[in-house]
């Protein structure tokens, strides 16, 4: 069951799919095809819009779950505005989710604050878990969990587009190229997803001796793929340890 007073910490593509009534998404949203299927009025309506928790004093914020989305703002650094001045935290949640939210196929993760009750986490998880999956996680792995997911969508992204070039370069059309491209990253991450099986267990499945495709694996291995990724991901997750030091002051 989630929670009747949800609020949203800090604005951004993810607060906006969260929080914003069926009939007042604009842009080009004008199908429920942008969050992936039929949107439940009763879901929204136990969701108020995304906004600050400044300035609420602890009679108004002690019936509120707070779900924080700001990147690299700790658990702490949120619970302070209370206890510095004397005052008991309410509920917190820290969530760090991804774009594909949009969609409805967000990874995200969250981690629950020091007045969190098993309700208030159950409650965040199932608010995320209808727009993905969601896993419940140690704050100290938050950063690296951004450096995965939260950032990850940016990644795949350039991938994509990296085949779909080579798709054009091999004689490919732009639409056709990006097409397959991008069935192809939803294909293999759904065996992975679905099998349980390792990713390099499937990559050997796909690989012929002396054929195309270990030509293709060398190729990227030469390219140094592998290192980039795993570069990315750790460059992601020490930009996000400096912003949760930035934001506690230090």
């Amino acid at each position: 069951m989630i929670h009747p007073n949800v609020l949203f910490v800090f604005h951004g593509v993810v607060t906006r799919v969260m929080c914003t009534p069926p009939s007042t998404i604009d842009d080009d949203d004008d199908d429920d095809d942008a969050l992936g299927g039929p949107r439940d009025d009763e879901r929204w309506r136990r969701w108020v819009c995304a906004t600050s928790f400044c300035g609420r004093g602890e009679e108004e914020a002690k019936d509120t779950l707070f779900v924080s989305v700001a990147a690299g703002v700790t658990l702490k650094t949120m619970e302070s505005v209370w206890t510095e001045a004397g005052d008991q935290s309410p509920a917190m949640i820290r969530v760090m989710p991804n774009t594909p939210c949009l969609v409805g196929a967000a990874a995200s993760g969250l981690c629950e604050g020091s007045t969190c009750t098993e309700a208030h986490r159950n409650s965040a998880l199932a608010l995320m878990s209808s727009v993905g999956i969601c896993k419940v996680i140690l704050e100290n792995q938050m950063s690296a969990l951004t450096g995965v997911s939260g950032s990850g969508p940016a990644y795949v992204f350039i991938l994509i587009e990296g085949m779909s070039d080579g798709g054009v370069r091999a004689g490919l059309p732009r639409d056709v190229a990006t097409q397959l491209a991008a069935q192809t990253f939803y294909g293999a991450a759904k065996m992975v997803l679905e099998t349980g099986k390792h990713p390099g267990v499937l990559k050997d499945s796909v690989c012929s001796p002396g054929g195309t495709t270990i030509a293709a694996v060398h190729a990227l291995e030469q390219a140094g793929v592998r290192q980039a990724m795993m570069n990315a991901v750790v460059a992601a997750a020490e930009r996000g340890d400096e912003l949760a030091k930035a934001a506690a002051g230090k």
